[in-house]
Parts: C-alpha cells; structure tokens; sequence
C-alpha cells in the first residue's frame, strides 16, 4: 500500500472533489484518481460515492478515512522523534467560538508557534455543538467550546477542563427593573442573543423551558460590542460576562440584574482528538496556554 495513494483519499474526503484535492495535494486530477483507484484495487472495496457532489465516502471509505488519518499522524510522529532537529510538522486545525477573545487566539497561536514552529496551523470559528461535532468528525484535532455545568463531553478523556465561567444578565436601566429579579419576571421580557447554536443562547432557552415559561429573542446578533448596544437602547435583555459590562461605553445605561433563581454558569472545555497520538503535545500546549488566560479572565471578548 502506498502512503500517498491514502493521502489522496483523505484529500478527496476532506476537500469534497477531486479538483480540490488535487490543488492540495499539488498534483494533476487524472493522478489523484489513479491513486483512488490504486488504493481501491489493493483494498479490494469501493471508498468513494462517484454519483454525489460533493464526493462522499462509502461506509469503507470512512473506515479507510479514520485509519489513514491515524496512520499519517503517527508517521508525522516518527519523522519528528527520528529526524534529527525535524520538529514536529504537518497540520493543526483548531477551532474556537466567537465569544473566544483576540487575546486568547493570538496567544494560543504564539504558543505553538514558539513550540511548534513547523506546524501548520489552520482556524477555524463557530458554535460548540458545530465545533465539537467536527472534532468527533475528525475536521477539526482540537476547540474550545462552552458547555452548561454539569453537561460533560460525550468522551470526556479526550476532553481539558479549562474552567468554569460565570455569566450575568444585563438590562436597560430604561426597564426600571430590580436588582434582584426572579426568572418569571424576566420572562416578560423579550432577549438579545447570538444565533441559534451559541452555548449561551441554549442555557437561557433551556432555563426556560424547564421553568414552561416563554423563550423570546427580539434580535440574534453575533459582535458582543453591538448586543450590549441593543440592550442599553431597550431593545431587550442579554446575557454577558462582568467584564464586558464594565469595558462596555455603554455601561452607564445597563444594570446587572442579580437573579437567585438562574445562575448562568458554562464550563469551558478544550476537545481534542489527540488520544495518544502525534497531536498530545500540541494539545497539552494549547491546553496551558488557554488555563493561563482563563485565570486571568482573558478567554472571552469584552
């Protein structure tokens, strides 16, 4: 079998077609269709769905996608612990939501970059349940998401603790509301927040379900800067963190409302799909990377 037969295979499943495939791999598209068919012959198994666009893989063609993806690793893995002064190279795909601060990302990226300087590193950005999907996927080796406390991963050993993050519900002092003010009087009020998908967005609709009382959102924007805007200007209530609030140039006219009944708390994970494999060390230093900034209240945009 030859290795770059199963680099193609990935190329096609990962890209979709085989003009993109080819670009990436940086060869013609009649050889990346000889090497699909050279590795299809040797394993006696059709591994692509010609008839669909994009190509899709057939059920060996997964089995073949996820056995290759660990046999590259651990070659990349035998080229930087054997080649003298090599480094670990090849590709890093992190994602992070949007919520995730520029402070966090840049530094995260310095880190590898001093640690990892021949890694590639490729972001990406969404919503944790898009996220943590494609790290099961394999489309993704690692990404921050933020999950409801007590929610854990679905494989929780291939997860890092990166802390808990406590979140406050702001409202226009225009409401005229109390400091202190249980969920049902909140209700009656409509909310600003990000798309359907946000971690943050899910806890509040699901805090009101539990209570059967109504989940109305008057406007879905994803900048936090231009949410806090739309709540200062009486456009609904929001959800934020304290440090948000108090960067905010509207904070004048926004009240953090104490509720003793809703306690919006999420739980920051690092996801990754390292197990014991090549991407452990890379992990293990974006891991550190994002504790520190955490502790210093740094992980998400103001």
């Amino acid at each position: 079998m030859n290795i770059r037969d199963v680099e193609a295979l990935i190329a096609v499943i990962e890209t979709g077609s085989v003009v993109a495939a080819a670009a990436r791999l940086r060869i013609t598209q009649p050889g990346l269709t000889r090497r699909i068919q050279n590795l299809e012959d040797h394993l006696g198994a059709r591994l692509l769905e010609r008839d669909s666009k994009p190509y899709k893989p057939t059920a060996a063609g997964i089995r073949a996608y996820e056995h290759g993806r660990k046999i590259l690793r651990e070659i990349d893995a035998f080229r930087a612990h054997v080649s003298p002064g090599s480094g670990m190279g090849g590709v890093f795909r992190f994602g992070f939501m949007p919520h995730v601060s520029e402070e966090a990302v840049t530094s995260g990226v310095a880190a590898l970059r001093e640690s990892f300087p021949k890694l590639f590193l490729k972001l990406s950005s969404g919503w944790s349940s898009d996220l943590a999907e494609r790290v099961v996927r394999r489309e993704l080796d690692a990404a921050v998401v933020f999950m409801s406390e007590g929610a854990a991963p679905v494989e929780s050993g291939r997860a890092i603790d990166l802390g808990l993050l406590e979140l406050v519900v702001v409202a226009p002092r225009s409401y005229g509301l109390s400091n202190r003010t249980m969920l049902q009087d909140l209700a009656e009020y409509p909310w600003v927040l990000n798309q359907t998908g946000c971690g943050f967005r899910n806890y509040v609709r699901q805090s009101l379900n539990a209570a059967n009382l109504p989940f109305d959102v008057a406007v879905e924007v994803a900048d936090p800067s231009v949410r806090l805007a739309l709540v200062a200007s009486g456009h609904g209530i929001g959800l934020t963190t304290p440090s948000a609030v108090h960067a905010s140039r509207w904070r004048s006219e926004l009240m953090v409302v104490e509720t003793p009944d809703f306690r919006p708390i999420v739980r920051m994970w690092l996801l990754h799909g390292a197990g014991s494999g090549i991407l452990v060390e890379p992990v293990d230093v974006l891991a550190a990377c994002f504790k520190s900034v955490a502790k210093e209240g740094g992980l998400l945009a103001a």
